[in-house]
């Protein structure tokens, strides 16, 4: 199964297909990332010496990729396009987890240079208060 974007079937033709036993509570801190980025979490369970973290898709995780969690307890998603993703935890030939989705949408162009610009005006408002806090104090020093 370390094989990646390779469906379980692919990869295991001769063998039944896994075996659901929900022993771990998969979450999100978020079913909607516009920021890029969201943290999965799930309780340790040391009895499974390999766990791995299925990421697909599709609902029916066709071509998983896959990645060894094993002795963590979250995980920090990052890098993903703009989509719907669907996550499990794994390991050997049972699905030890529910299956989650999270959707992916970053904020457009127009909003992050907007975000951007705003920031820049309180800066050179706040350099601007600076400034002529600075001189008024001069003056006052002076006089």
């Amino acid at each position: 199964m370390a094989t990646k974007n390779m469906s379980w079937a692919a990869q295991n033709l001769n063998t039944n297909p896994p075996k659901t036993t929900t022993t771990f509570s998969l979450s999100v801190d978020t079913p909607l990332s516009r920021e890029g980025y969201f943290v999965l979490n799930w309780s340790s369970d040391a009895s499974y010496t390999k766990l791995l973290l299925q990421q697909s898709d599709s609902a029916e995780f066709s071509a998983p990729t896959i990645k060894n969690i094993s002795g963590d307890e979250s995980i920090t998603i990052t890098g993903l396009a703009d989509g719907q993703y669907y996550f499990r935890l794994v390991t050997g030939d049972f699905i030890v987890s529910n299956a989650l989705s999270v959707r992916v949408e970053h904020h457009s162009m127009v909003r992050a240079l907007s975000f951007f610009l705003l920031g820049f005006l309180l800066f050179a408002v706040l350099l601007l208060s600076i400034y002529r806090g600075h001189r008024m104090q001069e003056a006052s020093d002076a006089g």
